[in-house]
């Protein structure tokens, strides 16, 4: 079935594949997914961007090629001994794309040839950090979910622990928080385990190159007709759309202030997403200013087509694009081409 959170133009990366017989079965706010021969997917990172579950007119460029490359960075480099669903990425995806498609460089650099798993319906959080969403329930109740936190932290406090903290997985409107006792009856005991283990494997490799990993999402399926294969780590991993990274002398800069660092995401486009006039008009005769707004619902056309209508200003679009190459530089040595080149095999191994 095919979700489409928001109005999103057809792109000409996707006609060539809809025209080379490939049929898109989820269409996402970033990803379209088209099935392939013997179980297996292709998933093909747009520069698409969302912000409060709105997918916006414009792009950021360079993105989708980007969430492709450190997602192969760190299945392939830091968690290669996690049961995963990468089959193949780069020039390797040839082997799996019918005449017309083989050899597309732009395909090579956005798709990942992955295993048609039976995803789990939760995103498996875990929080090293006290940041975002966590820091404002801190705030109101001194608690993180189901954990009791001491006094006295500030936004950006490493916490005393890692908490797993999963919520579910909304095709539209918001996720929520689930109980842990919740997931762990639905999928097994390993949830919390697992992820944390990732998590700590992640959060040091960052801390190798003077970053900090404050909080991740994880996704998890299970390989249809191998359920004894157990659970298997699936979707982007480590991006900046899935995880928050912070430069570690930035966290302790801002530390001393009682503050947390800037992000290496799409943090200004969200900025300006809570500043802005919708065009949208409340129920009172107003213009609804932030598109964080609750009155403001992802599954009204009306709305979305307003929403749709907007775009950041080019230079905040540039500033975005520049972090995003920044964090991928700080954590794989090289800049997005040379990767590409080297790691993906595109356009030639150096």
């Amino acid at each position: 079935m095919t979700t489409i959170p928001s109005i999103v133009r057809s792109t000409k990366l996707h006609q060539l594949l809809s025209g080379s017989g490939l049929e898109r079965i989820h269409q996402g706010k970033v990803r379209d997914t088209y099935n392939l021969e013997d179980g297996k997917l292709l998933v093909v990172a747009s520069d698409r961007v969302s912000i409060f579950d709105f997918v916006l007119a414009c792009g950021i460029e360079d993105k989708g090629e980007i969430l492709t490359a450190m997602t192969v960075f760190w299945l392939t480099q830091h968690l290669k001994d996690i049961e995963h669903h990468l089959v193949a990425w780069g020039a390797g995806i040839n082997k799996y794309l019918p005449e017309p498609l083989k050899g597309n460089q732009e395909l090579q650099r956005r798709a990942l040839v992955i295993q048609h798993l039976r995803m789990f319906e939760y995103e498996f959080i875990v929080r090293g950090m006290l940041t975002g969403s966590g820091w404002r329930e801190y705030q109101e109740t001194g608690r993180l979910g189901e954990t009791e936190l001491p006094r006295g932290l500030h936004d950006g406090s490493e916490l005393p622990r890692l908490i797993f903290d999963p919520s579910t997985k909304a095709q539209t409107g918001h996720d929520e928080r689930i109980p842990v006792s919740t997931v762990i009856e639905a999928v097994g005991q390993w949830a919390p385990v697992l992820t944390i283990k990732i998590f700590t494997g992640m959060t040091r490799a960052a801390e190798e190159v003077g970053m900090k990993l404050p909080d991740t999402k994880f996704e998890f399926g299970m390989e249809m007709g191998n359920e004894a294969r157990g659970p298997v780590l699936a979707d982007e991993i480590g991006t900046p759309d899935s995880s928050r990274f912070w430069d570690r002398m930035d966290w302790i800069r801002c530390s001393g202030h009682r503050i947390s660092p800037p992000s290496f995401d799409k943090e200004l486009v969200r900025d300006w997403g809570k500043g802005v006039n919708t065009g949208i008009i409340g129920e009172d005769g107003g213009a609804i200013m932030g598109m964080h707004d609750k009155r403001i619902d992802p599954a009204n056309p009306k709305h979305t087509a307003k929403i749709h209508e907007l775009c950041p200003p080019g230079d905040l679009l540039q500033l975005t694009k520049n972090r995003y190459h920044e964090v991928f530089g700080k954590f794989t040595g090289m800049n997005l081409s040379e990767f590409q080149r080297r790691e993906m095999g595109i356009g030639g191994a150096s």
